[in-house]
């Protein structure tokens, strides 16, 4: 559990960049699984893990472009938004950030989620401030 918290607090340590490298993952993103065919025993035993580390990832948006809006927790405590999708999601949002949720104008578009959710968690983004590239980058916790 260690090494996966590792992977995603210290993305810009050497050893994150090597492995990152080694198995084709992006930097400064967070997979949702991890490709665990051609791995080592360490690399199989994380990728096995997981699902569990990214659970337990919290996120405070700062300029959104480190969260993904559907797959990261950082509007509720338990779940990613995608498992609250009142319809299918487009797969041109699945993989997106939440900085791609916002206007010209810096503040929310509606449009692109507000008919996916329920009424409880708009109103949590709503109370939510957008991001904004001013910002610093987001922080987990």
């Amino acid at each position: 559990m260690k090494i996966g918290w590792g992977l995603t607090a210290s993305p810009n340590s050497l050893w994150v960049k090597v492995l990152l490298s080694k198995y084709g993952l992006a930097p400064n993103a967070l997979p949702s699984t991890l490709p665990t065919k051609y791995g080592s025993y360490m690399w199989k035993a994380v990728g096995g893990i997981w699902p569990e580390v990214l659970k337990g990832i919290k996120w405070d948006i700062g300029n959104g472009n480190r969260v993904r809006f559907w797959w990261d927790n950082w509007v509720t405590e338990e779940y990613p938004l995608y498992t609250f999708a009142l319809q299918p999601i487009p797969l041109e949002q699945l993989e997106e950030c939440v900085a791609t949720f916002i206007t010209v104008e810096g503040i929310w578009n509606w449009r692109l989620f507000e008919n996916l959710l329920p009424h409880h968690l708009i109103l949590k983004i709503a109370a939510t401030k957008p991001p904004s590239v001013n910002d610093e980058d987001d922080h987990m916790y």
